[in-house]
């Protein structure tokens, strides 16, 4: 058999290639309406739509009864439409520009009476009104991606330059790893949108905020950034979509080279840095400015190559059918990591000689007044009250730790700080008693990426491509990768390659009848580990003592240390954590259109595999901070630390590693309905039903992978009459806990009579209406409104993968109030070890999907010049939110009201929980909502004549109980208490940006040497200015309760007093609370500077020949230098209940980061 006798193929061929992933498809069309001279209709005329890059036909279509035509399910590009009908002069329109997720309406096409051999050709004026849909959504162009100064290539951050978009990253250069959470559309959390790449979904559905893989910005044709109101086509997208077009191949050979460089010899520096050099250069007036500044090395080089593929045939020079698009491209990056450059320590008087006499304060202790704030008690002499406040011990004398006492197996883990180079010459810090450390910390990033697209149309009625992407990626970060490092003292790598797989298909039936098909597969993987020699190995430090379960430390890393003292808590996240996914799906959508109606209707399957270590910390924990139930307790978690004393040592004894799957099933109906040339109405529903994400296991017993449980607490289960006792002089479950958890509510999935998920599935109906509206007739004015209701897809992150990482998959044995040269082992030799009331994270069986009330009005208007005008209102509610809450613990004030409380059970509190036999217990529920309100709008030109600009504004708020999906709420026993801005509210945001190419010269001044040295200049930039983001103060004390909430101080003054670059709150605005007492101070009521930001590319072309063009350019981002604070000091601590701000702290309100300084990168590209 011929390929000429079977055309499908070499399509065929490439399916055998593919799996499939979630796609939604894209929604490509033209139409308009054709008439004659006098505004008759023109049933019967012939339209073709012709690709002007590949100089295909891709459609032929003609006129219904009233002259409107449809041409369906076209690809985003520029074509060149011809009309015919007998007896009139055949109509050329060029440049007709199809934007992705467009539906082009052209207007009216008006014949003339003549030959069909007489050609009347015309321009196409791309449309900058849309008037026949209700769906908010504002492009990118290619010129913008091209042309605009983007820090780091990162074409994401262009979002930034739509209204209703806010950002909470520090800069575009910070986003590793493809992640997108840092943006915020129209109010909602940055796990809320979603992203697409030739009509497939983008998103990792585990944390919902990662892409598979983020294509290079030469590969990238535009992309679309839908807000507000979609059609019911479009499934999860409650925050906003964005539709990214993958480039193609052409009819004609094409290809680039470029490369993009930055180095921080070329940088300037903010106040931030100077500050620290300064300090540094004082302290040591040797030192070198080039050894202490950030380091700073980029570069990013790659090529493309694009044309069409000779095929015999199948695709000819004669009838080109074939196209492709390839390109690569690697980025080298070394940077040093965001926030804080700068480290505060303990002196070493007190980390060398064990002295605590600079941390001793003036005041007096509250419950003890005998003694001073910051005395250290002699372990086993404390005295305590009922609720376990000091009121009486034998100090050391001059508050000093004898070293004879010091205990070397713990002690030696101060080495970690000790042998900082230098250290007991680092200058003094703000506070008594503390030394400030100035690091760096050079992080690098390794990225390859590969992307190939092959085209191919098959013919008028079928077209087909393929999408690959190869997106492999390394960091390394010195500081630890999601561990708690001060500085660094364990670096870490962490590879995450990923892949994506896709396949459209779309068919013309006939000039209604169309289909689009599309398979799609995504994969991800990645894996943590240390970049040996490992720094903090126990036998290296020698603090190697006993451990619990000696083979779960697969690296020999010293346990997650607390103490207590800030700074001198340490962990290492969890080295040999690894997780794979894989993401499969099909859709079918079908476009049928029947007289002045438009109906589409779809059916979408996704599946999604996922496997995840479900623990952390295979090295254990140890907490050494100051406790009433610890017997050898001298009120100082660093003094217990050096004698070796420790209220509990933990250690899991086993790698959990669950398989986990999550199922969708998706089908809509939409109409869009011409009521007349000026109406149109869009009404549609989609139904979904999802399962939660659900344990799956394969043959075979743990530890083996994919043989694990996943576990919970159903609390409806819970009968107090059942509940286990705990021994109050160990606080552990006396007997079988796991048999009596059993019977008041331990559940497993998969187990019998548990649903699968812990949830039932949900079946779901999104409606959506809307309408658009040309007011004027002409085209040029729309009023357009819409109303949906969108279902958000729970977070996997936030429950699951977590919800086998614990008890009872692993035997974490504790062993609590010992020292380290003596832990006792038996435990681990038990049956089935006692253990303390286990802490769960709880998925309540009612938890419904997060659903979003979205609505918008505006009206769009047509200025001239190109210039268009959209102005709109914007609002949304959001219910069921994912939120965390504790339900397992004791109101603020409990202690306060009953003093002997604690005392009565021994200071072991679980015995005081409302759910007797659990630990800590927090829902993972769907309680939160939020509100959005905004005006938008954009002043727009898109590029033609040399010039193109966008004004934006947005001003907008939006309130919240929490942030993010993982956030804990204020006080669990009130969830109104929090309900305030959210945490990334900016009241005003404000972009400009704009690309200009200067005139070439012309007329008397045009010779040899003007144009050579004159022409092919370009200038472009991003002005950004936007209200400073939300912040918290936090305060030491007590609620007096248990997992009772999260403290702030009292606000007793102006918090803005005297605020300068230097210190940007005033510490003496805040109060301590009393014992018991939330502060007066509201969550996110305090706001950090706002941001001025001014971003600039001078770009020169340079024209070799008529075909290759050669390119320098030179972006500068923060162009006046402009210093931005972004992180302050927010750590408020008074010495007492009800006191001012400790003496002790001098830092409050000091900023600890700063957005970068001015940056100056150089890009070459070589274009033939």
């Amino acid at each position: 058999m011929s390929f000429r006798k079977c055309p499908l193929l070499p399509g065929i061929m490439l399916m055998m290639l593919l799996g499939a992933v979630t796609a939604f498809g894209q929604s490509q069309n033209i139409s308009g309406t054709v008439q004659d001279q006098s505004g008759g209709a023109l049933p019967g005329a012939t339209i073709q739509v012709i690709d002007q890059a590949k100089g295909s036909l891709v459609r032929e279509v003609m006129t219904n009864e009233i002259g409107r035509f449809q041409a369906l399910n076209i690809q985003p590009g520029t074509y060149t439409l011809t009309v015919e009908f007998s007896g009139f002069q055949k109509l050329t329109v060029t440049d007709v520009k199809l934007d992705v997720n467009t539906k082009l309406d052209i207007g009216v096409l008006t014949l003339q009476v003549g030959q069909i051999s007489d050609v009347v050709s015309v321009t196409s004026e791309t449309a900058t009104v849309q008037t026949n849909t209700m769906e908010k959504s504002y492009l990118v162009e290619q010129k913008q991606i091209t042309e605009l100064p983007m820090n780091g290539r990162n074409w994401v951050a262009l979002m930034s330059t739509v209204p209703g978009m806010t950002s909470g990253a520090r800069n575009d250069f910070d986003m590793n790893f493809n992640d997108v959470s840092a943006f915020h559309a129209n109010g909602g959390r940055g796990s809320q949108n979603n992203f697409y790449l030739d009509g497939s979904p983008n998103l990792d559905v585990g944390d919902n905020q990662s892409q598979y893989t983020q294509p290079s910005i030469d590969s990238i044709a535009e992309f679309k950034v839908q807000q507000s109101s979609f059609n019911a086509e479009y499934g999860r997208n409650s925050g906003m979509v964005v539709a990214v077009q993958t480039k193609s191949g052409s009819n004609r050979f094409h290809g680039t080279l470029y490369e993009y460089v930055r180095n921080n010899a070329l940088d300037a520096m903010n106040t931030g840095f100077s500050d620290r050099w300064n300090s540094l250069k004082a302290s040591d007036p040797s030192a070198k400015r080039k050894n202490v500044m950030d380091k700073l090395r980029y570069n990013q080089f790659g090529g493309n190559f694009s044309g069409w593929v000779p095929f015999p045939g199948v695709s000819t020079r004669d009838n080109k059918k074939l196209f492709f698009f390839y390109n690569r491209e690697m980025t080298r990056r070394i940077i040093a990591a965001s926030g804080s450059k700068y480290t505060d320590i303990p002196a070493p008087a007190i980390l060398q000689d064990g002295n605590f006499t600079a941390w001793l304060l003036d005041t007096n202790m509250q419950w003890a007044p005998q003694f001073k704030n910051g005395t250290i008690f002699q372990p086993g002499t404390i005295k305590r009250d009922g609720a376990g406040h000091i009121i009486d011990g034998v100090p050391f004398p001059n508050n000093t730790v004898p070293k004879s006492m010091w205990q070397p197996l713990s002690a030696n883990l101060l080495k970690m700080y000790t042998s900082i180079p230098g250290y007991t010459s680092l200058p003094a810090a703000p506070n008594p008693g503390w030394v400030r450390y100035y690091w760096t910390a050079p992080n690098r990033l390794t990225k390859n990426q590969d992307l190939l697209r092959v085209d191919y149309a098959v013919s008028s009625k079928l077209n087909t491509y393929f999408r690959w992407v190869n997106d492999y990626q390394k960091e390394e970060i010195a500081t630890g990768i999601w561990a708690g490092e001060p500085f660094p003292l364990q670096p870490q790598y962490r590879p995450k390659p990923g892949s994506s797989w896709s396949w459209n298909i779309v068919n013309t039936f006939s000039p209604t009848l169309a289909s689009e098909t599309i398979f799609a597969y995504n994969h991800q993987s990645q894996e943590l580990g240390i970049i040996e020699p490992n720094p903090v190995d126990r036998d290296k430090l020698g603090a190697n003592w006993t451990q619990l379960y000696p083979a779960a430390n697969i690296t020999n890393t010293v346990p997650n240390i607390s103490t207590g003292v800030s700074g001198m808590s340490p962990s290492w996240g969890s080295p040999g954590w690894h997780n794979d996914g894989k993401d499969y799906a099909f859709t079918q959508n079908i476009t049928w259109v029947k007289k002045s109606h438009m109906l589409k209707f779809g059916f979408h399957y996704n599946r999604d595999n996922k496997k995840q270590t479900g623990n952390w910390g295979f090295s254990g924990s140890i907490n050494f901070s100051s406790s009433a139930s610890m017997p050898m307790d001298t009120g100082n978690g660093l003094a217990n630390l050096m004698l070796g004393n420790f209220q509990s040592y933990t250690m899991p004894n086993a790698h959990v590693y669950p398989y986990f799957r999550f199922q969708s099933w998706e089908a809509y109906v939409q109409d869009s309905w011409k009521i007349s040339p000026r109406l149109t109405l869009e009404y549609g529903v989609r139904f979904q039903r999802s399962t939660p994400t659900y344990t799956y296991t394969r043959d075979g017993s743990p530890p083996l992978e994919g043989t694990w449980k996943t576990w919970s607490a159903d609390i409806t289960r819970y009968d107090p009459s059942k509940a286990p006792k705990i021994n109050l002089s160990t606080g552990r479950i006396i007997g079988d806990a796991q048999a009596q958890l059993s019977a008041i509510g331990l559940v497993c999935d998969p187990c019998p009579g548990v649903p699968r998920g812990f949830q039932e599935p949900d079946s779901l109906i999104a409606p959506r209406l809307g309408f658009a509206y040309d007011l004027t007739g002409d085209s040029k004015t729309s009023l357009r409104g819409g109303f949906g209701v969108f279902y958000e897809r729970l977070r996997q992150n936030n429950f699951y993968f977590g919800a086998g990482g614990h008890w009872p998959n692993t035997t974490s044995a504790t062993v609590l109030y010992g020292n380290v040269s003596n832990i006792d082992t038996s435990i681990v030799n038990q049956p089935a070890p006692e253990i303390t009331p286990p802490g769960f994270q709880v998925w309540p069986k009612d938890n419904q999907m997060p659903g979003i009330y979205s609505w918008n009005l505006g009206i769009q208007r047509e200025l001239g010049y190109r210039i268009s005008l959209d102005l709109s209102y914007v609002g949304n509610r959001a219910t069921h939110l994912m939120i965390q809450r504790y339900i397992n613990g004791l109101p603020a004030g409990t202690f306060v009201k009953y003093p002997d409380l604690s005392k009565s059970v021994n200071y072991k509190n679980d015995a005081l929980r409302p759910y007797y036999g659990w630990g800590s217990l927090y829902n993972i529920e769907t309680s939160g909502w939020s509100e959005y309100n905004a005006m938008l709008l954009r002043l727009s030109r898109r590029f033609a004549n040399r010039f193109a600009f966008n004004v934006n504004y947005t001003w907008s708020r939006v309130f919240d109980i929490v942030d993010n999906d993982s956030d804990q709420v204020v006080s669990p026993f009130n969830l109104r208490q929090a309900w305030a801005p959210a945490g990334y509210d900016q009241t005003h945001v404000f972009t400009v940006d704009y690309i200009y190419q200067l005139p070439n010269v012309s007329g008397r001044m045009d010779n040899m040497f003007t144009r050579a040295l004159m022409n092919g200049w370009q200038i472009s930039g991003i002005t950004r200015m936007q209200s400073g983001m939300p912040f918290n103060v936090s305060s030491n004390g007590s609620l007096q309760g248990v997992d009772a909430g999260t403290l702030y101080p009292n606000v007793t003054g102006d918090p803005y007093a005297g605020q300068s670059k230097y210190r940007w709150i005033n510490p003496a605005a805040f109060q301590r609370p009393q014992e018991g007492v939330y502060g007066t101070l509201h969550r996110n009521t305090l706001r950090l500077p706002k941001v001025v930001n001014f971003d600039a590319t001078l770009t020169r072309q340079i024209r070799i020949t008529e075909d290759v063009r050669f390119d320098i350019r030179c972006e500068v981002f923060n162009l006046f230098n402009h210093p931005q604070i972004w992180g302050i000091n927010t750590s408020f601590t008074a010495d007492n209940p009800g006191g001012p701000i400790s003496a002790a702290n001098k830092t409050l309100g000091i900023p600890t980061s700063w957005r970068e300084p001015r940056i100056i990168q150089f890009g070459f590209k070589l274009a033939f």
